[in-house]
């Protein structure tokens, strides 16, 4: 290898060093959810003794009550927000009671090649129905299972006399 040869090799490593920390400064500079200053508010889920959930408003102050729900994603930068995933929290615990309910001893093997059901809901005509997992291998994070078609239409049956029932 000549040294003028060396001398290109240089240059383009020192061009790819450069372009890979450019690329790194804009990784690092990505959105992150933060918290917000000091006597700026925020929400948070809390829990009453008569066992139902509601929002709170809370001023932050730098406090370890702040960093905790900080640390256990307890912190939301709206009411909208908190109350959407409060909902979210809701339903999730009504499923997993409608499972303990019909299928107490049931846990998904995603190791063998077995149908699971989950529930679904559909906005338009505000209705519940199940469906298979498409991928029997496969477990989504925030889904909660059934072993049989029969089981989750039963739970789908519950949770559509509810909606009949809030109307």
């Amino acid at each position: 290898m000549t040294e003028q040869e060396i001398m290109k090799r240089i240059v383009q490593t020192k061009q790819q060093l450069n372009e890979l920390r450019v690329e790194l400064e804009k990784l690092e500079n990505e959105q992150s959810f933060k918290r917000v200053a000091f006597g700026e508010k925020y929400y948070r889920i809390r829990e009453h003794s008569d066992s139902y959930a509601y929002i709170t408003c809370v001023y932050e102050c730098l406090g370890s009550d702040d960093a905790s729900n900080y640390a256990n994603n307890n912190y939301f930068h709206s009411a909208e927000r908190a109350s959407e995933v409060l909902d979210k929290i809701k339903f999730l615990l009504k499923i997993e009671r409608l499972h303990d309910n019909y299928c107490p001893e049931y846990t998904p093997n995603f190791e063998a090649d077995l149908p699971k059901y989950f529930i679904l809901y559909n906005p338009t005509n505000k209705k519940y129905f199940y469906s298979e997992a498409p991928y029997r291998w496969i477990q989504s994070v925030s889904q909660v299972y059934f072993p049989s078609a029969e089981i989750a239409k039963k739970v789908c049956d519950r949770l559509n006399e509810e909606v009949i029932k809030n109307e």
